[in-house]
């Protein structure tokens, strides 16, 4: 951690450093009271009567369910009879599941949550916010896909104008060097690498886990 400029307290810095194991649970009490002091520290505040949103932190297709999430509340107050949207997809929320599984009413910020009924399977730590009806989420999707439209199209361009510029390098050092060919495999020269393709399938429980791969 070091060589990043990261330095914990007992090497005199100002990051906290605990032993815990999820195994046997060792200092797990002391994790969650170290979290606490350092956000009464940092000062976070929330507004319990904020527009909710926060983080997709996994996703998952389940063939009886259909498409749930798990959400992180980062402000706000997440109820009943709204809408989430996430990016390309949004849910109803007819109802909410902590942790536990056990349904709630509502949820307040800092609480993961899991949202059933997904029209797509939203991406991993994107961002979620909640709407009051289904016609505002679909034009929200709507005006999301056509952002991503025109990203793609500006970086088509951007490559296909570096293409073009490669090719003009490489044409006027052939023009400077009639009689010498540009060389690939010498010693001394630049060897261009394509991008090689593995045949590796990777297959997790949620899409949060394979993101983690």
């Amino acid at each position: 951690m070091g060589e990043n400029e990261i330095y914990v307290e007992g090497w005199g810095g100002d990051v906290p450093c605990l032993t815990i194991s999820s195994i046997t649970g060792e200092g797990i009490p002391e994790l969650l009271e170290m979290i606490v002091l350092m956000a009464e520290v940092a000062d976070f505040k929330t507004d319990p009567n904020a527009k909710a949103e926060g983080i997709i932190i996994e996703s998952t297709l389940d063939t009886r369910k259909g498409i749930s999430a798990t959400l992180l509340v980062k402000d706000g107050t997440l109820k009943e009879g709204v809408f989430v949207v996430s990016e390309n997809s949004y849910s109803p929320v007819r109802f909410i599941e902590d942790f536990k599984g056990e349904k709630i009413k509502q949820a307040t910020a800092s609480m993961p949550v899991r949202i059933l009924g997904w029209i797509t399977i939203p991406a991993c730590g994107a961002i979620w916010t909640i709407v009051e009806t289904k016609k505002i989420a679909e034009e929200m999707i709507e005006n999301h896909k056509e952002e991503v439209v025109r990203l793609r199209d500006i970086q088509r361009k951007e490559d296909s104008k570096k293409r073009l510029e490669d090719e003009r390098n490489v044409a006027k050092a052939k023009l400077a060097n009639p009689g010498n060919t540009i060389a690939t495999n010498t010693p001394n020269s630049e060897t261009k690498v394509e991008n090689v393709i593995l045949p590796i399938i990777i297959k997790a429980d949620v899409i949060g886990s394979m993101e983690g791969v």
